[in-house]
């Protein structure tokens, strides 16, 4: 069965009029390598070969052999042991980048597959699109099996499309329901919202409505915040920095602030009821959002995080965004939550060649917090992430704290406008180490990655500017590397033998100086 996208799908017109939100296409933006011509051809990239644009592709990216490489703990001291091996002296490669990270026409393609219509064929199968990050790879889903593949199955049939019903069926009257969600904020942050005859119940069905209307291009904070009126971030700011205080506070790592930023556990408790009967009706990158103000709010409901995992599971994973997967699984992570088999779907999907290729730092940063913090093994995941980590750290000059666009592609807003990923900062890196620590992970894949951070960090002291670094960092980079081969056996003092200690700990306190000389020490590092 061939497989042709099709741009004139019906009701993609409807995508547009829900997707633009208050304040939309102001967010900032930023390229630091490279601005766009306005009389340049719009990138592109098909997997129709008859549609593909005809330059030449870039090359595959090739990464070094597979063989004995990555090893853990016994088995007893993890949650769960992935059954998933990895192949010994296979030849490894990253296929081409999507230069853009999706067109115009991919997102519409995307959308109208998966958000618009149902596509199925015979004997239970349903024909689902990846994320046009990964270049829009069709794949499918059967419902009973619960498999997913990217091999079309022989069916013998092509798919009968079948549209979604888009339409509201909340009665949008009511005091909610007159106010934008900047005034809703406005009014619930300064506690008056019984004096405007809020109910939890009805704030629930907003919150739903605001989420649940419009199709995502981009998994950003920016975006959300916009219609994420139960979080109360920037209270005491003005309104020309609103934003930019706003975004910080929801990101702070101080739980009881971050508590106070959100709606009352009543408003949680009305969401909950109402979520785990429409997870159907909001999409995947959406929906992560959402649990994601239940996680930073601190909010457990075992029966809303059960339903969410379980809907993901039904072949959902792949047209999640590379950011929501990383989130969702944090938010898991976060709020304490396990949920094996969705753990290990996330899993296969990130080390897929095709989705690892378009990871960004912050992605492998929250995935491995997360897998660590749940003691879930999968080394097919930890050996892939042992490659990418270093493909983005190698090719990286860290004077700069955007990547490189040719080596990671950006995130393109709705009006054209470039947002390059986020580098690797020192402080991330250290995150990362600890996290391979936790799961016990060993072995020449992850001393080669841990070799590559660390000259990435010692590159880092020299070219990064003040805006990328924090006092000390260098100093608790090197003390968790020090934790982790005190118990992994790795070799520190050859690692060390070009790098100059002093330099590392310029900027520290003579506390955290002292505590990476005691971890070196245990490491069997002479100061």
């Amino acid at each position: 069965m061939s497989v042709m996208l099709h741009a004139a799908c019906t009701g993609l017109n409807v995508v547009d009029s829900p997707y633009f939100s208050d304040g939309e296409g102001t967010g900032q933006v930023a390229s630091y390598y490279k601005s766009k011509s306005k009389e340049s051809e719009p990138r592109r990239t098909w997997i129709s070969a008859s549609r593909r644009a005809p330059a030449a592709p870039a090359a595959p990216v090739a990464l070094a052999p597979v063989s004995g490489r990555i090893a853990g703990a016994a088995p007893g001291y993890y949650r769960y042991v992935s059954e998933d091996l990895v192949e010994e002296d296979q030849q490894v490669s990253l296929p081409v980048m999507s230069q853009d990270g999706g067109s115009e026409e991919e997102y519409q393609e995307y959308w109208a597959w998966n958000s618009l219509n149902i596509r199925s064929l015979s004997d239970g199968w349903i024909e689902r699109m990846a994320h046009p990050q990964v270049n829009c790879e069709p794949y499918w889903y059967h419902e009973s099996r619960g498999i997913t593949t990217y091999q079309c199955p022989a069916t013998g049939s092509t798919a009968q499309v079948r549209p979604v019903d888009l339409s509201s069926d909340f009665f949008q009257d009511g005091p909610v329901w007159n106010y934008t969600p900047f005034e809703l904020k406005s009014i619930m942050r300064e506690g008056h919202a019984d004096d405007f005859g809020f109910s939890a119940e009805e704030l629930a069905r907003r919150a739903c409505y605001e989420f649940e209307s419009w199709l995502p291009r981009v998994l950003s904070w920016h975006d959300y915040q916009y219609r994420c009126f139960w979080f109360f971030g920037g209270k005491d700011t003005s309104e020309k920095n609103r934003e930019s205080s706003a975004s910080k506070s929801f990101f702070s790592s101080d739980a009881e602030a971050s508590r106070q930023l959100f709606a009352d556990d009543e408003f949680f408790e009305a969401c909950t009821r109402l979520l785990c009967t429409r997870l159907e009706r909001m999409h995947p990158i959406n929906l992560t959002y959402f649990v994601w103000t239940y996680a930073r709010a601190g909010v457990y409901h075992e029966e809303l995080l059960n339903a969410v995992a379980d809907h993901f599971c039904k072949g959902w994973i792949p047209t999640m965004d590379r950011c929501s997967l990383g989130t969702m699984v944090w938010n898991f992570s976060k709020l304490e939550f396990r949920h094996d088999q969705y753990f290990e779907l996330s899993a296969q999907e990130l080390y897929r060649p095709n989705r690892l290729r378009s990871l960004a730092p912050r992605n492998f940063q929250n995935s491995m917090i997360a897998f660590s913090k749940r003691k879930h093994w999968n080394a097919k995941l930890l050996e892939a992430f042992c490659r990418g980590i270093p493909r983005l750290l190698d090719n990286h000059d860290p004077k700069f704290p955007k990547t490189n666009t040719e080596v990671l592609f950006s995130y393109t807003c709705r009006d054209g406008s470039e947002v390059p990923a986020d580098a690797f900062r020192i402080g991330s890196l250290t995150v990362i180490t600890k996290a391979f620590h936790e799961l016990r992970a060993r072995g020449p894949a992850v001393e080669e990655c841990m070799k590559s951070m660390l000259e990435y960090v010692r590159r880092s002291v020299e070219r990064s500017p003040p805006m990328m670094r924090e006092p000390g960092d260098a100093s608790n980079f090197l003390r968790q590397l020090g934790f982790y081969a005190g118990e992994s056996g790795m070799d520190l003092c050859s690692m060390l033998r070009h790098i100059d200690l002093k330099e590392m700990c310029k900027n520290a306190s003579d506390r955290v100086a002292g505590q990476m000389q005691a971890s070196l020490r245990k490491a069997g590092v002479e100061i």
